[in-house]
């Protein structure tokens, strides 16, 4: 304390020194009949600040939960790593791009960023797309995994539901910034499969929603899986398309 002044409403000020902020002008307020100098301004907006930051790690930590518990990852894969994949030559350009997605992932989600990861069983796509699923949503993004028919019988349940629709069962596929939709080519390959596909596909492109298909073919067009449209959509904006190879981990 280093001397006492008055501001012009005739209130007490005190010169105090804060060990950490230093010296600052302290208004001397009362409080049953006793008079005491504020705290510091600088501590005070400390602790606000402090507070803010533990208020919204913690609205993140419920996001992230609320996320997870949305996500459809299967159990065999909650929360895998890119470290849990194995690392030879048939994986490393995907890991190697992938790896290079997540660096920059809050680019690559602002601008839809979207691909495919096709090729033989048991080279570790699904693991792949489950492990971005995974990684996303520990950033705090929402992000889905799904097989391509889940998704096509999740949308038909409003052919037959009065109280759903059409558009909005393909909008809760839209919603999400990043989606995984995997074993492309299961399906039947009906008109009527590849018509949906691309309404969610699309969607997402209009919304500028990043978007990853998996499949065990190595051309899902030719092969009468997907519309020409739909891998069209996912190569724009430095869009990619990777295929694996080589034995399954499986056996």
């Amino acid at each position: 304390m280093s001397g006492n002044a008055q501001n012009q409403n005739g209130q007490k000020i005190e010169k105090i020194t804060c060990i950490k902020h230093g010296e600052y002008d302290s208004h001397v307020v009362g409080y049953k009949d006793q008079l005491y100098p504020q705290s510091c301004p600088k501590c005070r907006n400390d602790e606000v600040e402090k507070q803010r930051a533990k208020e919204a790690e913690y609205d993140r930590q419920q996001k992230v939960i609320r996320y997870k518990n949305e996500s459809g990852i299967p159990k065999r894969y909650k929360d895998r790593k890119i470290t849990d994949v194995k690392d030879n030559e048939s994986t490393a350009k995907a890991l190697k791009w992938l790896n290079r997605y997540l660096e920059v992932l809050e680019e690559r989600l602002q601008i839809g960023v979207s691909g495919s990861l096709c090729g033989d069983c048991g080279t570790g796509k699904t693991l792949m797309g489950c492990m971005m699923v995974n990684e996303i949503i520990n950033r705090g993004h929402s992000a889905k995994y799904i097989t391509a028919w889940k998704l096509i019988q999740e949308i038909r349940a409003a052919y037959n539901a009065p109280d759903l629709t059409l558009a909005g069962q393909i909008r809760e596929f839209i919603y999400p910034e990043f989606l995984v939709i995997d074993e492309i080519g299961v399906q039947a390959g009906t008109q009527d499969e590849r018509n949906l596909l691309y309404q969610v596909i699309d969607g997402r492109y209009n919304e500028m929603k990043s978007t990853l298909l998996i499949s065990n073919l190595k051309d899902p067009v030719a092969d009468g899986y997907v519309d020409a449209r739909t891998i069209d959509r996912l190569r724009e904006n430095g869009g990619f398309a990777l295929t694996l190879s080589g034995h399954s981990y499986r056996v």
